[in-house]
């Protein structure tokens, strides 16, 4: 790199990386502790939890921080591409990472959450079904943002390097 990155750059690449691990840990804490509760007693452990969320959903979880965290990037790979186009590839790759995921929660969101956190009463078979399908989506998921992080955390590490020069 020639000239020093500049703040605003390192800025975006920071936020749009932190906004990545916040979608990321989200979607982990979900994939290893709440939805395996309901592969036993699903109807159940359903009831529990449209009784559990009440006051707070995880919608208000990830938003607005994952779609402000993705145009961070888009916006940070846009100016990298002029500014610091070693890193450019990266930002790249973490904004298809992050659109990735975006599109895997296309398909859970209406398909899957939205019928479980629906009060209507659902056949026991379908919760569990429900249930498997959000795992395996969310697992998908997890590696499409987990890629992104990897990747934004690429770039701000060397974003972060040349500023101290």
């Amino acid at each position: 790199m020639h000239e020093r990155p500049s703040r605003g750059l390192r800025v975006l690449v920071g936020f749009g990386l932190f906004g990545a691990a916040w979608w990321f840990f989200g979607n982990l804490y979900e994939e290893v502790v709440m939805m395996p509760n309901f592969l036993v007693e699903a109807p159940v452990k359903r009831g529990h939890w449209l009784g559990f969320f009440t006051e707070m959903t995880p919608v208000q979880y990830y938003l607005p921080l994952g779609p402000l965290a993705t145009l961070a990037l888009v916006f940070a790979w846009r100016r990298a591409r002029a500014e610091a186009p070693e890193v450019a590839g990266d930002l790249r790759a973490a904004v298809l990472g992050l659109a990735g995921g975006w599109a895997v929660s296309a398909a859970i969101v209406p398909g899957i959450n939205l019928r479980l956190f629906d009060p209507a009463p659902l056949a026991d078979e379908l919760v569990r079904a429900l249930a498997i399908q959000w795992l395996a989506l969310n697992a998908v998921r997890l590696g499409c943002v987990g890629f992104a992080g990897v990747k934004a955390l690429a770039a701000w590490t060397r974003l972060a390097g040349d500023a101290r020069r």
